[in-house]
């Protein structure tokens, strides 16, 4: 595949195969995720590979924290009209794409508080105050991996969900107070028998979000 066929095939996986994923692999998107651009080349990345029961035990805490989690703050603000209709569109998609496979939107959102089942997750972790530059060098970051991850068969999905518990994982982790968790992605092998994997994903077409400046008409 070309990088456009990569970009545009690569999709959000929420059932994967017990199949394990070998760490080479994961290391090799690793270092694509680290050519990524940064600011003024700070490179303000590191990563926490965890899999197998230790994974288990973060998707534990993450189930059990996360409603206390939700209560203490606003994880979820207010976002425009247009925007909360896209975001509504793929909840109906993800939830008719369930009930063919046999599960409701709830198994869908618990699911997604462990991380799918996956056999592994990278939590992309940087400096604690990481200001609004060093959240969209990460954001590249795992741009890449996932990109990567998917021209080499895995499958990922980059999670929001279970940051809500963030600090709970860090604690679990060990990670000192000077780093904080910005990303967690699920990674391996996309089932793809499921629908969950396969329904469409609409995109509004570039020309109807974009506005030219200085250029002359074609």
């Amino acid at each position: 595949m070309d990088i456009d066929d990569i970009i545009k095939s690569r999709r959000s996986i929420r059932a994967f195969l017990e199949k394990d994923v070998s760490p080479v692999i994961v290391k090799e998107c690793l270092d694509a995720a680290i050519w990524a651009p940064s600011a003024t080349n700070q490179q303000p990345w590191e990563f926490i590979i965890v899999g197998g029961n230790e994974l288990k035990n973060i998707s534990e805490i993450v189930t059990n924290n996360f409603p206390s989690r939700m209560q203490e703050g606003d994880s979820f603000p207010e976002i425009p009209e247009e925007n909360q209709k896209r975001q509504e569109e793929i909840f109906t998609a993800v939830a008719e794409a369930a009930q063919k496979d046999g599960m409701d939107g709830a198994a869908v959102f618990q699911n997604s508080l462990c991380f799918f089942s996956a056999p592994a997750a990278v939590f992309f972790v940087s400096y604690s105050g990481c200001d609004t530059q060093c959240l969209l060098s990460i954001g590249a970051a795992v741009e890449n991996f996932l990109l990567s991850a998917h021209s080499k068969g895995l499958g990922t999905c980059w999670l929001g969900i279970p940051l809500v518990c963030a600090d709970d994982i860090a604690n679990y982790l060990n990670l000192p107070k000077t780093k904080q968790l910005i990303a967690a992605v699920a990674v391996g092998y996309p089932d793809k028998s499921k629908e969950i994997n396969n329904f469409k994903r609409p995109r509004t077409p570039a020309e109807e979000l974009s506005k030219w400046i200085g250029f002359r008409k074609e």
